[in-house]
């Protein structure tokens, strides 16, 4: 998640939970004009330091900025054209150009100089000095009351109240964001306008953020070290958000790594006889309840001692499919079928550790079809999916022009296309969350 007005949080202020509650408390008395024209200006104040930027007498500053942002040698031509004319890049750079970036202490920055420079209104001056004050931080969610949300810098531990419509409505309480919050004295007391998102990241990475801040505040004076880490932090956030989108590794209960072992004997191929595929089906069935114990049509259980260790899928005429998640255990099955039916088992099988086979189940919107039989794989997988599907809800998604499915569940227009891709991830779905897409559809209030 990347936005800007391209471009804060102020380090020394803030609320305290209190003050916060209170101003939630009058919101509807606050001066609405006031904010409304702040965040109005904010773009185009900002639009106006970058006009700035561009003169010819800043192009050494240009350069030297890229080379330290990005690590980079480039001409004045060559950042233009590769960096500034990039959404994305521009978003993550030019911010930290006007109000961050100085080649020596002393020096002022550009959105410094701009400041000095320009006569300004009352309003544009409160902004661009709460622009000059921004730096790149990490905010923890504490409360929200639509369009306020209360945050807590992790850096400082500054409360500060955010008046944002859509942060209110993304966010949830205990979730992380990587911002620029610009901070202005109001009536009311410090309220923060956004400037520019970075990230969004769940609860659960705010031991690894906060370990990350300490490391790069050291002994280093608070402001100068996050203003001179920013473009570093910027890309620790971008790191963690792939991170965490991604499962982890997974075990099974005997310590393995958790694959998904799959084998098959195709009569067609040559590789079975169909007559011994017709006796091992009716083996099976003779069997019923010693070691292999059938679960659904032509599907039985491996459950060698009571532990359910595999499975031997018959459900493709002509094949037998021999699955198991890990590779000890797949050997284990294929040997004790060899013993049990007296037929040469698979000597080949396919191997995909099951990190990969989720992110293969999310590009495809499917579970593999004896997932549900595997309750390893299902318990395993199930809270990282729920994961997924908290970081989903909140996530701009192409079928709903870039809106989330939060977003679009407000909106009338957009719920039939938002009914589509939750019907497209519902076997995922069905999967990750109890009650399945049922839950997911009170949860956007759409039924």
């Amino acid at each position: 998640m990347t936005s800007s007005n391209t471009g804060g949080s102020d380090a020394g202020r803030g609320e305290s939970p209190a003050d916060t509650a209170a101003l939630f408390d009058r919101r509807s008395n606050i001066r609405s004009f006031e904010l409304a024209r702040m965040k109005q200006l904010l773009p185009s104040l900002v639009s106006r330091c970058m006009a700035y930027s561009a003169l010819n007498q800043f192009d050494d500053l240009l350069v030297s900025a890229v080379f330290r942002f990005y690590g980079l040698e480039v001409d004045v031509a060559t950042a233009e054209a590769e960096i500034l004319a990039d959404d994305d890049e521009r978003v993550r750079f030019f911010p930290w150009l006007l109000w961050d970036w100085r080649r020596l202490d002393a020096e002022a920055t550009i959105g410094e100089r701009f400041i000095r420079e320009h006569k300004l209104s009352d309003f544009e001056q409160r902004l661009a000095e709460g622009l000059h004050r921004s730096r790149v931080a990490f905010y923890e969610v504490i409360e929200i009351a639509p369009p306020f949300v209360a945050v807590r810098e992790l850096v400082t531990d500054k409360r500060l109240t955010v008046y944002d419509e859509s942060l209110a409505t993304e966010l949830r309480v205990g979730r992380l964001f990587q911002g620029r919050v610009v901070t202005i004295d109001t009536a009311n007391g410090p309220i923060g306008l956004v400037d520019a998102m970075y990230a969004t990241l769940p609860a659960s990475t705010l031991e690894s953020v906060t370990a990350e801040l300490r490391a790069v505040i050291d002994d280093t004076p608070l402001q100068l070290a996050l203003e001179g880490s920013a473009p570093e932090l910027i890309d620790f956030a971008e790191r963690l958000v792939e991170l965490v989108g991604r499962p982890p590794t997974f075990t099974n209960g005997d310590g393995d790594t958790l694959s998904l072992c799959r084998a098959r004997l195709v009569a067609e191929h040559g590789d079975i006889d169909a007559s011994s595929v017709a006796e091992i089906a009716a083996g099976l069935s003779a069997i019923n309840g010693h070691e292999f114990t059938p679960l659904a049509p032509n599907v039985w259980a491996w459950e060698p001692e009571g532990a359910r260790l595999g499975f031997i899928d018959l459900r493709v005429a002509g094949e037998v499919t021999v699955v198991a998640n890990s590779v000890r255990r797949h050997r284990a099955l294929v040997t004790a079928i060899e013993q049990q039916f007296g037929v040469s088992g698979p000597r080949l099988m396919s191997i995909e550790d099951a990190t990969s086979a989720a992110e293969r189940w999310l590009d495809r919107h499917d579970p593999s079809s004896w997932l549900e039989f595997d309750r390893e794989v299902v318990s395993a997988l199930r809270g990282w999916f729920g994961d997924w599907v908290e970081r989903w809800m909140d996530a701009p998604h192409n079928a709903l022009d870039s809106m989330t499915p939060r977003q679009a569940a407000s909106d009338d227009r957009w719920r039939p296309a938002l009914d589509e891709v939750i019907n497209a991830y519902a076997a995922v779905l069905d999967l990750a969350v109890d009650g399945g897409v049922p839950a997911i559809r009170r949860t956007l209030a759409l039924d």
